[in-house]
């Protein structure tokens, strides 16, 4: 990598698309490469890192919407953006991938995903945990399948989740389990937004059992 990239390096004006999709670099050979992708006279226009159709197609759809590398990327917001702007099965595959480091993921607002999709989105996360800072699902419908994918991306010890939103979509049974969750995994998470959230006595009960863990960073 350090030899490619420094081949680029020296005629950086002609090169316009890598790809490397065949590859799982490590993280020595990633700096290489973002180091190059950081040098203003390299103006590569595709970079593939992907593997599945899926994933390939919404690097396509994210790119188009913002002009940019997706997977250079460290927030997403998809706040104003509808699923048919961004299929969320192909949202899902590029989330997956260990070579998106994404940190920041703000979703569709007033519900205007599915269950079924905040389902396929919590499962890739709980495939590729360790990067995601900040996750906002305010005002959007989990249900019970995207509830237990989201309870196991927490629990998970590679989860590093600082600041967790979920407005109004938490009912005393979902929020009991999410609590629980973090209880198993207290020292990342920084901020938890449960307004207007039905908590619940058994709810409230687990939040407190959280607040008095000593591993807990909550502010």
């Amino acid at each position: 990598y350090k030899c490619l990239t420094d081949i680029f390096r020296r005629n950086p004006l002609l090169h316009t698309e890598l790809d490397l999709s065949n590859n799982t670099p490590e993280d020595v050979k990633v700096k290489h490469l973002s180091a190059l992708l950081q040098d203003p006279h390299y103006r590569l226009q595709k970079l593939t890192l992907l593997k599945s159709a899926d994933a390939e197609e919404a690097y396509k759809c994210l790119t188009n919407i913002f002009n940019e590398n997706p997977l250079l990327n460290t927030e997403l917001d998809l706040r104003y953006k509808t699923p048919e702007d961004v299929k969320v099965k192909h949202l899902s595959a590029l989330l997956q991938d260990p070579h998106y480091r994404l940190q920041k993921l703000t979703l569709y607002k007033e519900g205007s995903i599915t269950e079924d999709d905040c389902s396929h989105l919590t499962s890739a996360l709980v495939l590729n945990p360790s990067h995601l800072r900040e996750l906002d699902l305010n005002e959007n419908n989990p249900g019970k399948s995207g509830v237990r994918n989201l309870c196991d991306f927490l629990k998970n010890p590679k989860c590093n989740l600082q600041k967790l939103k979920l407005q109004n979509i938490v009912n005393e049974k979902s929020c009991t389990d999410l609590v629980s969750a973090l209880c198993t995994n207290p020292s990342h998470i920084r901020e938890l937004n449960l307004r207007w959230c039905e908590l619940g006595d058994s709810g409230v009960e687990k939040l407190c059992d959280l607040l008095k863990k000593h591993e807990c960073k909550l502010e």
